[in-house]
């Protein structure tokens, strides 16, 4: 696809690595008709970029915008995939549906109290912070409650009274914000979200063994919610179907004179797995890079082992004080 030793700056080589990391994944020993045409039409289309790269014809930032496209249009959108419902089981399967969960999501800034309760498809989810007030003086218990039943509420509390809320939509974005995560895989197969097989690759591990993993891209049906662009990848063990690894782009959008905040990328390995009341639990290790323009910014498909030894680490997400009870006794464990 680009040739080793030849001179390219910067962000063509990186256009082209990703264009060969995706061209690998898809021309695999029994990939079938559809993927080896895939990847044939791959090696096609770095050939025709990379001359007009080299013409002076299209920009980089042009090519990238093809390269996703052509990355999305060679392999299928579907609701299912046999890895993602393997690894729901592995984690729990019907026991997070059936189930009331509280656990304290430690970083870098500080703790934050998580409630999930979920009983099929009704759900309430609660968290609890210490903030300090407005003027920057005393620290404030704030608790903010999403649920779906009996009907959509969101609701803020601060030192135990009713607190107006101003913005549902952001109130809801925050609370999952820091329930999304701890319960994956478990969401993975919610209505609004797709998913493409990319295939297994192979990952170096920590004893300097290599690991099979399968790696799937996730995203979200248009309005499905605020961040319905945002684009996931997660790695399953190949044999066990646990979640190894997982990774996203983030925009930070534009201020109001439209010009472009920022961005960056994070991704997310699995540490320290255990399983309490039923339910597959593990502490993350957060890696990424920021970019202030989108010339820097990485392809998310280009993510590959040496990739990630080059991002910088950010912070470490424990999940301490987990507690997982039934239904019945959800109340014991949930949030004023």
């Amino acid at each position: 696809m680009f040739r080793p030793g030849a001179r390219y700056d910067g962000r063509m080589l990186k256009i082209f690595q990703t264009l060969d990391a995706v061209a690998s994944r898809l021309h695999q020993p029994g990939a079938g008709v559809a993927r080896g045409r895939a990847a044939a039409g791959w090696i096609a289309f770095g050939r025709v970029a990379a001359g007009l790269v080299a013409a002076g014809l299209v920009g980089w930032a042009a090519l990238a915008s093809a390269a996703r496209a052509q990355d999305a249009d060679a392999i299928p959108r579907v609701r299912q995939l046999d890895i993602v419902d393997r690894a729901i089981a592995h984690h729990g399967g019907d026991r997070y549906a059936d189930s009331a969960t509280r656990l304290e999501l430690c970083s870098k800034s500080g703790c934050t109290t998580v409630f999930a309760r979920v009983d099929a498809g009704r759900y309430r989810y609660a968290i609890a912070r210490d903030r300090r007030s407005a003027d920057g003086g005393a620290t404030v218990r704030e608790v903010l409650t999403m649920t779906n039943a009996p009907t959509d509420a969101v609701t803020r509390m601060r030192d135990g009274a009713m607190a107006p809320v101003d913005d549902p939509q952001r109130v809801r974005d925050t609370i999952m914000a820091r329930v999304y995560f701890p319960f994956l895989p478990h969401r993975l197969n919610d209505p609004s979200v797709w998913k493409q097989d990319l295939g297994v690759e192979t990952w170096p591990t920590d004893d300097g063994g290599a690991r099979r993993l399968h790696r799937v891209r996730v995203g979200f049906d248009v309005g499905s919610s605020t961040d319905a662009d945002d684009v996931y990848h997660y790695w399953f063990d190949a044999d066990t179907a646990e979640l190894v690894q997982f990774a996203y782009v983030y925009d930070d959008g534009h201020d109001a004179d439209g010009r472009w905040r920022g961005g960056g990328l994070r991704f997310r390995r699995l540490v320290n797995a255990r399983t309490v009341g039923g339910l597959r639990f593990a502490d993350q290790i957060n890696l990424g890079t920021e970019w202030s323009t989108r010339a820097d910014a990485l392809a998310i498909d280009a993510l590959s082992p040496s990739v990630v030894d080059g991002l910088r680490a950010v912070s470490t997400i424990t999940l301490d004080a987990i507690r997982v009870a039934d239904l019945a006794d959800a109340s014991t464990l949930a949030l004023p």
